[in-house]
């Protein structure tokens, strides 16, 4: 090796042999690293391991469920403001429909057996939230049914999807006046069965009429197709509320 002093060959060691100059720092600076920064980059360059399937389904599942209550959010903010923009949902909005039509059906399950239960008789779950539940489901998918139906015979452009998010946006007003009227329920008003009355006519009377007189008549008249979907509604709805009546009367039997 060369000594950095006297710059002569001297051989490897603490010293050199010509001038006795250290030479301890010089060897340590020679076997060190010579680019420190080295294995920073190489281990910054080493590939990521990928991420396991169960992750990125999850991801994608948080992703989907944040994007769904977004546009949910902006469904009902919007027609919360103005209901005549209905007119203007379209088959996209069909999973945003779908959720007030649920929530709406939850709410006033819930209410139901929340109101039995706080009487002098009280119910079962199955009798008093479960059998509400799918008898209004029942109902919301029959509602739906004939408004297709009716929007095919009256020769409009309609599908399942775009139907549902109709439905789901007329609802949203009548979803509030549930909601009031449920409060005021349980403050104990006596005109807050009125509301919920009125939101439950709704699907049945309301909705049908507001989403066939949109377009103009086409084929057959819509005014004999409204008919023809109250009458069909309204026996629908009488044989639900019909069994409701009847569980209710059956659970009081058994009380006495």
């Amino acid at each position: 090796m060369i000594c950095p002093s006297c710059k002569e060959e001297t051989e490897s060691g603490k010293f050199c042999t010509n001038c006795g100059a250290s030479l301890t720092h010089e060897e340590a600076a020679a076997t060190s690293d010579p680019n420190p920064n080295l294995t920073s980059e190489v281990i910054a360059a080493e590939p990521k391991q990928p991420a396991t399937k169960e992750n990125q389904s999850t991801n994608e599942a948080l992703e989907k469920g944040k994007q769904v209550a977004g546009n949910f959010g902006n469904f009902f903010l919007t027609l919360l403001k103005n209901p005549s923009h209905a007119k203007k949902i379209d088959g996209k909005e069909w999973i945003s429909g779908t959720i007030t039509i649920a929530i709406f059906i939850l709410l006033f399950s819930l209410s139901t057996f929340i109101t039995l239960n706080s009487s002098y008789f009280g119910t079962t779950f199955v009798e008093g939230f479960l059998a509400p539940f799918l008898r209004l489901l029942i109902l919301f998918a029959v509602v739906i049914a004939l408004i297709f139906g009716g929007l095919k015979v009256a020769a409009h452009k309609a599908t399942i999807t775009a139907t549902t998010a109709k439905v789901g946006a007329y609802l949203v007003p009548f979803l509030t006046i549930a909601i009031l009227g449920v409060l005021l329920a349980f403050v104990g008003l006596p005109f807050a069965g009125t509301l919920i009355l009125i939101s439950l006519v709704a699907p049945i009377l309301l909705i049908p009429t507001f989403i066939m007189l949109e377009q103009p008549v086409n084929g057959f008249d819509s005014i004999y197709v409204l008919i023809g979907i109250y009458i069909v509604g309204m026996l629908i709805a009488g044989y639900l509320i019909q069994q409701m009546i009847f569980a209710f009367l059956g659970g009081l039997t058994d009380l006495f």
